[in-house]
């Protein structure tokens, strides 16, 4: 399978290559035109080719079946970038501009869709963002016994944002497969989150700002129901009275591997494992209520219609 472009970070550690390549699906034994990406480093796959599919608010799934129209690259001193141009050949016909960045220290995938004629004039749908971050002091040690690569990173962490990464139940490790294969295996922590805590909810007017002297800001491993209970358990050892459950705890639209309690109006992937499959609100509602803590959650409309259910008992 050889790739129509590669492009290599400017150390050349880090490789993204793209495919466009024939595959035949067994439900209609149709031949179509998949674009997939990969990405090695220091030579050890991380990622082997991997489609380009994606859930679309208020559009139809992206069709298996393109065509390339054009390819761009632009190098710099700190990165080298791809610049593909898809149409699906079937369904909507939609054009899709795809981003390949690749530097020393990360590789940025993005797509989105400029604007066409069945969207508003001017609209630009913006589609999933993946990154990687690879640190300069990052290592690669192969194992032998498995066939894994682990990554080890200077602070045991990485940042991680991929469709095809499936976590561990420890919450420690991330595995990549290819169909019934384990490509790699390394050390996973949900990015640090910002935990807000307060005597009062005024401290949380401004949660985007430095928390007033009231009030304190810690950092946790708080991407499960296990670390939100650590940090019910740290606001009452240092007695505050409210805890602030927003996007700085439960994810963001830049960590969508992680994306919490969100499902965003905005247009990015779903990730199976991520938000309510891996926290457990009325726990961590009632450990607060017996600690007298007040728990305020952030939601968007869209949330508060899909978990109502969980939501409304547990402040009922």
């Amino acid at each position: 399978m050889t790739p129509l472009h590669t492009i290599t970070s400017p150390n050349g550690r880090v490789e993204v290559s793209f495919y466009l390549n024939d595959i035949t699906t067994i439900s209609t034994s149709l031949r179509r035109n998949a674009p997939q990406w990969s990405v090695t480093y220091r030579g050890h796959p991380l990622l082997l080719p991997s489609p380009l599919t994606a859930a679309i608010a208020g559009q139809p799934p992206l069709n298996s079946n393109f065509l390339l129209l054009r390819a761009r690259r632009h190098t710099t001193l700190e990165n080298h970038t791809l610049r593909i141009t898809l149409q699906e050949q079937n369904g909507l016909q939609r054009t899709i501009v795809w981003h390949l960045l690749c530097s020393n220290t990360q590789v940025t995938s993005h797509f989105s869709l400029p604007r066409q004629p069945f969207l508003p004039r001017h609209s630009v749908v913006s589609g999933d963002s993946s990154i990687w971050h690879f640190p300069p002091a990052s290592t690669i040690t192969p194992d032998s016994t498995t066939g894994t690569a682990a990554i080890e990173l200077p602070h045991g962490n990485v940042a991680l944002a991929t469709g095809w990464g499936v976590f561990q139940r420890s919450h420690s490790s991330i595995t990549l497969t290819h169909g019934d294969s384990i490509i790699t295996r390394f050390p996973h922590h949900s990015p640090p989150r910002r935990l807000l805590l307060g005597k009062c909810p005024a401290d949380f007017i401004l949660p985007y700002r430095p928390p007033m002297p009231n009030g304190i800001t810690i950092s946790d491993d708080t991407f499960s129901t296990s670390g939100g209970l650590h940090s019910i358990r740290c606001a009452a050892t240092i007695g505050a009275r409210y805890i602030l459950y927003d996007y700085g705890w439960c994810g963001s639209t830049t960590d969508s591997s992680t994306t919490g309690l969100t499902p965003f109006p905005a247009a990015h992937l779903r990730r199976k494992y991520a938000g309510w499959s891996g926290l457990n609100i009325t726990a961590i509602a009632h450990t607060a209520s017996l600690h007298k803590i007040g728990l305020i959650l952030a939601l968007p409309w869209e949330t508060l219609q899909r978990h109502y259910r969980v939501i409304i008992p547990t402040y009922s």
